[in-house]
């Protein structure tokens, strides 16, 4: 007398020989392998990131953390080398947002990498009144390297779009 558990496992596969697929005796034969933390998944696409770093410092400025926002997105950025330029910056920033009234959300318009070392992104910063582009390149000096912003302007000139 056949056991039923031999049947159903001669049942199976054939079936699976049948289908193509690989034989349940196969994965009886094979040792149990023994569980495998997960690991984190890497994030190949440098794009994904610096849109994140954006979207931050978008965040930042939308909360009136002008200062604060400037100074981490320019993290390592050889735009900070000019500590008159950035306080410009950062005066331009804090009086241009006010005049397009409260902040709504942001829209990337363009994000796109040129080359192994440069990244240009643009976004539209959504205000309750008009919406202001910002532009930003981003460079990678060395593959192993962070991507610094290298240019960061705003405007409203939509016909540059």
């Amino acid at each position: 007398m056949i056991r039923p558990g031999i049947l159903l496992a001669v049942l199976l596969t054939a079936a699976c020989l049948a289908w193509g697929l690989p034989s349940v005796r196969t994965h009886l034969d094979q040792p149990a392998q023994p569980s495998q933390p997960s690991q984190p998944a890497v994030d190949d696409d440098p794009l994904d990131g610096v849109d994140a770093r954006i979207i931050a410092f978008f965040d930042a400025i939308s909360r009136s953390e002008f200062d604060r926002g400037l100074q981490t997105f320019l993290e390592r950025s050889p735009l900070t080398k000019d500590s008159k330029q950035v306080q410009q910056l950062q005066d331009s920033i804090r009086r241009e947002v006010a005049k397009y009234g409260a902040f709504r959300s942001a829209e990337q318009l363009l994000l796109d990498r040129r080359g192994q070392s440069l990244i240009r992104g643009t976004y539209l910063y959504k205000c309750a009144d008009f919406p202001i582009v910002w532009d930003f390149v981003l460079y990678q000096p060395d593959a192993d390297d962070v991507w610094v912003v290298i240019a960061i302007k705003f405007h409203v000139d939509y016909d540059k779009l």
